[in-house]
C-alpha cells in the first residue's frame, strides 16, 4: 500500500526510486521518462502543486473549443432589398416583331376634309386621309448565369440547407434583366431613339408645383391636382375633361403627403378620390429625382383615349434562355432581352408636373 508516509526522510531521488519500484514512473506521449517532483507527507507543497509541476508540454497549449463550435445559425436566410419596379403598375407592354429586328414602325392616319355651301351643281367639297410612320428602335442586352463545381459544393457544404445556389443565380439574373427593362422604360436609352415615359422629346411642356406639398393643407394640395387637370383639358383643347381613367404617378413620399387630414378630418387623398373617381395612384421611386433640377415628377396620365392605349412599354423578347454551355468544372448560360422603350402614342394626355 503506498502512503506519503513512506517518503519521509527521503531524498528526491529515492522518492523517485520507490515510486519505480511501485510501478508508478512519468512519462511523456512518446513513452520518454519525465522529470518529476514527488513530495512526502511532512513538505509544506501541496499534492496539488506537485501534480503541476512537469515543466514542459510535449502538445500545443489548449486553446478554448473551436469558436465555430459555439455558433447559433438561423434557419432564415433573409433577402436584401432594393427600391421596386413600378414601370408596369403606370402601362402595359406591347411584343413587337422578333429579335432579330433592330427597329419598328407604328402608322398613324389623320383623316381630312373641307365643306362648301350647297349647291345643285356645286363640285366643291372633299375628303382624305394623310398616313404617316413613326420609327423607334430596339435594344438588345444580356447577363450571364455561371456556376462552378467547386463553387457550389463549398455552398452546400456550408449553407446547403438554406438554399439552392444554382437557383438563386438563375433568380438573380431573372431580376437584372427586370430592373434593366424598368430604367429602359423610364428614361430611354441616350444615342438611340428609345424614348422613355418621363423624358419622350414629344411630351408637351411641364407645369410647376406652386410649393412642396409637403408644405401644403390638404385643400391646397387638392388645387393642385385640379391645377393638373385643367392643364390636361387645355392641352387637349377639350376632348380630355379630367373623367377619364388616368393614372397619377408620383414619388413615394409625395404620396405620403396625401395622407395628412385638416381640422374637419379630411386628407387630400380622399378629396382627390371625391373628385377624380377614376384616378388612381402609384408610388414610384424613380421620380423622386426625375423632374428638372433634380426635383420631383409627378406625372398624370390618361389610360386611353377610344381604345388606344396612350403609352405602351415595346419589346421583342422578354427573357430569351440561351444553351447552357459545359466545360470541365463550370456550366454557364446566356440570357438576352431586346425593348424599345416607352411608345407614348398621344402626348397630349400626359402632363408633367414638377417640384412637390
Amino acid at each position: 500500500m503506498f502512503t506519503l508516509e513512506m517518503f519521509n526522510g527521503l531524498d528526491q531521488s529515492e522518492r523517485v526510486a520507490t515510486l519505480r519500484n511501485l510501478g508508478i514512473s512519468y512519462v511523456d506521449v512518446h513513452g520518454e521518462p519525465r522529470q518529476a517532483i514527488v513530495v512526502a507527507a511532512n513538505d509544506s507543497k501541496s499534492i496539488k502543486a506537485a501534480l503541476d509541476s512537469i515543466p514542459n508540454l510535449a502538445t500545443t497549449p489548449n486553446a478554448g473549443t473551436a469558436g465555430y463550435k459555439l455558433l447559433a445559425e438561423s434557419p432564415e436566410v433573409v433577402p436584401v432589398l432594393f427600391a421596386p419596379v413600378r414601370s408596369r403598375e403606370i402601362a402595359g407592354e406591347q411584343k413587337l416583331g422578333t429579335f432579330a429586328d433592330n427597329n419598328m414602325v407604328v402608322n398613324m392616319k389623320e383623316n381630312t376634309g373641307t365643306t362648301v355651301l350647297y349647291g345643285d351643281y356645286e363640285p366643291g367639297g372633299t375628303t382624305s386621309v394623310n398616313t404617316n410612320r413613326e420609327t423607334r428602335d430596339f435594344i438588345r442586352f444580356q447577363s450571364w448565369a455561371e456556376i462552378a463545381v467547386l463553387e457550389e459544393e463549398q455552398y452546400a457544404k456550408q449553407g446547403g440547407s438554406l438554399f439552392n445556389l444554382r437557383a438563386e443565380k438563375d433568380i438573380s439574373v431573372a431580376y437584372v434583366i427586370d430592373r434593366q427593362f424598368n430604367a429602359i422604360n423610364f428614361k430611354g436609352v441616350s444615342g438611340l431613339n428609345i424614348r422613355g415615359l418621363s423624358n419622350d422629346s414629344d411630351l408637351l411642356p411641364a407645369i410647376a408645383a406652386t410649393a412642396q406639398w409637403s408644405t401644403l393643407a390638404p385643400e391646397q394640395i387638392n388645387s393642385e391636382v385640379v391645377k393638373i387637370v385643367n392643364q390636361l383639358i387645355s392641352q387637349s383643347n377639350g376632348l380630355l375633361t379630367g373623367n377619364e381613367k388616368a393614372v397619377l404617378a408620383l414619388p413615394p413620399a409625395v404620396l405620403n403627403s396625401l395622407k395628412v387630414t385638416n381640422s374637419y378630418g379630411w386628407s387630400a387623398f380622399e378629396m382627390i378620390n371625391k373628385n377624380f373617381p377614376n384616378l388612381r395612384m402609384v408610388a414610384v421611386p424613380e421620380y423622386g429625382v426625375l423632374g428638372s433640377g433634380n426635383t420631383t415628377l409627378i406625372q398624370y396620365i390618361v389610360e386611353e383615349i377610344e381604345g388606344v392605349k396612350t403609352v405602351e412599354y415595346l419589346y421583342t423578347e422578354k427573357f430569351r434562355v440561351f444553351p447552357t454551355e459545359q466545360y470541365s468544372s463550370y456550366s454557364r448560360k446566356k440570357v438576352a432581352a431586346s425593348s424599345g422603350g416607352a411608345l407614348i402614342k398621344r402626348p397630349f394626355a400626359i402632363v408633367n408636373y414638377y417640384g412637390a
